[in-house]
């Protein structure tokens, strides 16, 4: 199991919020992965701005980071 930084985004007119995983790091534990929000946290904000503001026409209105526990899939 891995914890994976994940944010939820509300667009206007779009009835269900979008998820996006910032997948460029991964986390042993849940209080990694809240810790490297905290000390990141302008540049992760700065970062989501210039990809997610907007998309397909939609407008972000608000989101929210979390981390989530991901099960890695074995090969």
């Amino acid at each position: 199991m891995i914890w994976v930084l994940s944010t939820m985004l509300w667009y206007e007119s779009m009835t269900q919020p979008q998820q996006s995983d910032y997948m460029l790091q991964t986390f042993e534990n849940k209080t990694e992965c809240q810790q490297f929000i905290r000390e990141n946290k302008v540049e992760l904000v700065e970062q989501l701005l210039k990809e997610m503001k907007n998309v397909n026409g939609y407008k972000l209105k608000t989101f929210e980071y979390f981390c989530k526990e991901e099960k890695l899939l074995e090969v």
